[in-house]
């Protein structure tokens, strides 16, 4: 009901908002990387024109394998990143599972606000870390 009753504009921020809040929350994801090994266990599957998979199991610093797939689309002339399911486990389904029952609930407008907080919460953090380890110097 949510997105149904939604105007066009309410539902282009709220698209915005969750794809700000998915990269903010890979790129914070990647903070935490340290000692896990990434492997790619063979070319792309391609499914269609539009649409690919790449195979890859992460071990993790315990030694646990979390066999993942990175599934891309071709948007505008661009692979994209569209989910990563480890372990079986859609992202981008569990998200959507999470803020539909928040736009349900809440509304979405409330629920945008909230992808547009935790997105800013998370390239705060990443900002810090980067500051903090070098890697961006602040302009003068």
């Amino acid at each position: 009901p949510a997105w149904q009753g939604a105007t066009e504009g309410a539902r282009g921020a709220f698209v915005a908002a969750f794809e700000r809040y998915l990269v903010s929350s890979y790129a914070r994801a990647l903070l935490f990387v340290r000692d896990e090994t990434l492997t790619v266990l063979g070319p792309p599957s391609v499914l269609d024109a539009t649409h690919a998979i790449l195979p890859m199991r992460v071990v993790m610093n315990d030694g646990d394998r979390v066999e993942t797939e990175v599934h891309f689309r071709l948007e505008r002339g661009a692979w994209r990143i569209w989910d990563i399911r480890a372990s079986g486990i859609s992202f981008v389904r569990q998200y959507r599972g999470d803020f539909g029952t928040e736009a349900r609930v809440r509304g979405l407008a409330a629920c945008t606000e909230s992808l547009l907080q935790i997105a800013e919460r998370n390239e705060s953090e990443l900002r810090k870390r980067l500051q903090k380890d070098g890697s961006i110097r602040r302009a003068r």
